[in-house]
């Protein structure tokens, strides 16, 4: 048991181990740590910061067209960093390198334009290998950025000058345009322009509409009389006459016709001659039965007046027809007469309805033509103004950006040289702790008593001192079994 005991290995061999090969272990870690000290401190390139604190006022882009700065906001403020980004700002900073035999490009990269939050501040920060050259670079940076703003915001002065007098001359055209379209519109529609915004005439257009109406219902009605008139004829076969030229040749009057619609054809007809014929047939009539109350019908003066009766009953019947066909185109005539005066009043009321919509166009054009002048000379008047109140000159004086803190002397930055040291001391220390125990890992020699008795299998009885004449006994020796000799 106390063999098998002895055999274990406590952290204190791994102690007695490294405290054997410290030696060994302190020059693993001074190999490695002093490479890193020596590159930190004395080959490394010293690295200089400094950072420049600048505010932009950002311009919306018309600002040079109407006054007043539109707020920063962060879309705008970024767009601005960009811009400090672009290579004609960063061309002055290019050049300070080059001047003192640096690498643009290297140097350019550890440039960082730092944003403060919901602000418009921009902080730009600088690198470089000497204090001076570091503070140079940020506030040749700042500088360059505002330059070229300056230099922008006049060229964008320049060409909105430029642009408003090419609208200006194009507002005067116009305006002299319309002023020209005007006056030849007046030249031309005299009563027109000076009627411009007259109104209807209604009282004499119902006028019109009322004679219209009036002849077309006095035509309506000599239609249904004609009608009704020729129909009487018909129905007491009378022939109706033709246009003119082609009248009937022979009238017959009809002995068997309707008495009554005869009668009322004589009463239409309205004539001096059947009234006439018609009174002497009464007078004859009456003197022949006053006659035959004497006479005998045989008697002469009664043959006479029945003669005379039978005559004047013949012309009446010639009258009769004749008055019949003449009453026909008398209303014919009224009826023709009647719808030329409805033409007439309908070709009256369209002229006056065309000369209404005729007049009411060119007061509309006249008031378009109008308007379109008054808007032409608004428009130049704006412009005019505009052009008068447009300084060019603020463009070179308006700032986009300023200083709040121009960058001051650099300090030197630290490169996390102390994590680089600490880090080579944390190797340095595990790989000589490794080295120390991987030595004795591979060292074959017995070292003490147990070594000889594990590796021959026999039992140690004594140990001899060193030459050198120093007690050296193991700490794990057992004195009941060992004697040391002086």
């Amino acid at each position: 048991m106390e063999a098998a005991g002895s055999a274990e290995i406590h952290v204190r061999d791994y102690g007695l181990a490294l405290w054997k090969r410290k030696w060994l272990a302190l020059i693993t870690l001074m190999s490695v740590l002093m490479p890193v000290v020596v590159y930190v401190k004395w080959i490394q390139e010293p690295t200089y910061e400094s950072t420049a604190a600048l505010v932009v006022k950002v311009l919306g882009k018309q600002a040079q067209l109407f006054p007043g700065a539109r707020p920063a906001t962060k879309l705008d403020v970024d767009t601005e960093i960009e811009i400090m980004k672009s290579p004609p700002v960063l061309a002055r900073p290019a050049a300070m390198l080059e001047a003192v035999g640096l690498d643009p490009l290297r140097w350019l990269k550890r440039i960082d334009w730092i944003r403060i939050e919901e602000t418009s501040v921009v902080h730009i920060r600088a690198e470089s290998p000497s204090p001076e050259l570091a503070r140079d670079i940020a506030n040749a940076v700042g500088d360059s950025y505002i330059e070229y703003s300056r230099r922008t915001t006049l060229d964008t002065s320049r060409s909105a000058f430029v642009w408003l007098e090419r609208q200006l001359a194009d507002a005067k055209a116009r305006m002299q345009s319309d002023e020209q379209k005007l006056r030849d519109f007046r030249k031309t529609s005299v009563s027109a322009a000076i009627r411009a915004g007259s109104d209807f005439d209604n009282d004499y257009h119902r006028a019109l509409m009322s004679r219209h109406a009036e002849a077309k219902l006095a035509g309506a009605a000599a239609g249904t009389q004609l009608d009704e008139y020729g129909q009487l004829l018909d129905q007491c076969g009378i022939p109706k006459p033709g246009p003119p030229g082609n009248e009937p040749t022979t009238v017959v009057f009809d002995e068997k016709a309707d008495h009554e619609k005869l009668a009322l054809l004589a009463a239409l007809s309205n004539s001096d001659r059947l009234a006439e014929i018609t009174a002497q047939i009464d007078a004859a009539t009456a003197a022949l039965n006053e006659k035959l109350k004497t006479l005998k019908p045989r008697h002469p003066q009664i043959i006479t007046l029945k003669e005379q009766a039978a005559m004047l009953d013949r012309h009446y019947k010639a009258a009769f027809l004749t008055e019949c066909q003449k009453g026909y185109v008398v209303r014919r005539a009224r009826l023709t007469g009647l719808q030329a005066m409805l033409k007439d009043k309908e070709h009256e009321l369209d002229e006056y309805r065309q000369q209404f919509f005729r007049t009411a166009n060119q007061q509309l054009e006249f008031a378009v033509l109008q308007r379109n002048v008054e808007a032409s000379r608004m428009l130049y008047g704006t412009v005019l103004s505009k052009l008068k109140e447009f300084d060019l000159s603020q463009g070179a004086t308006r700032e986009s950006a300023r200083f709040i803190q121009r960058a001051p002397l650099g300090f030197l930055k630290d490169p996390e040289n102390g994590i680089k040291i600490a880090f080579a001391m944390l190797c340095g220390v595990l790989l000589g702790v490794g080295v120390a125990l991987l030595m004795e890992y591979f060292d074959t020699t017995l070292k003490n008593a147990d070594d000889a008795e594990r590796t021959l299998g026999l039992t140690v009885l004594a140990t001899l001192p060193s030459l050198s004449g120093a007690a050296a006994t193991s700490t794990r020796e057992n004195p009941d079994l060992f004697v040391v000799l002086d």
